[in-house]
């Protein structure tokens, strides 16, 4: 099999997953709501998952459409409240600078969550 083709992960499953479409035996077009992702591509070869870790670019055309946009929304979503909750409820009880000192690892851990939940969630479908 090239590494152009679309790919099948099982003889009863059709090209490109189950949500998305093979056009030209080379390129998946995924369904409304679902996207192609390296995270999930459990099904790269070695050599293209190395690449992908080493930031070289891959063809990801022919990658199954796997991830479901609205529950990895969600995800971040209750990540981002969860956060939020637990965050408020720390702060709520700080006393002194002292007990801000002792907690800033844990602190400065949720700001950067809260972060990267925002940005995850605004960037949302931007990128393929």
């Amino acid at each position: 099999m090239s590494s152009f083709e679309c790919i099948r992960l099982s003889r009863f499953l059709p090209e490109c997953g189950i949500n998305g479409e093979c056009t030209n035996g080379t390129v998946c077009v995924c369904d409304e709501g679902w996207e192609k992702s390296t995270e999930a591509a459990f099904y790269l070869t070695q050599a293209e998952f190395e690449a992908t870790e080493n930031g070289q670019d891959i063809n990801l055309s022919n990658l199954i459409c796997d991830v479901n946009l609205g529950v990895l929304k969600t995800c971040y979503a209750i990540a981002l409240f969860a956060t939020l909750v637990a965050l408020g409820t720390q702060v709520r009880f700080l006393k002194s600078r002292r007990h801000v000192k002792k907690l800033s690892a844990y602190l400065i851990c949720c700001i950067f969550s809260i972060f990267f939940c925002f940005e995850r969630l605004r960037d949302f479908g931007r990128n393929a």
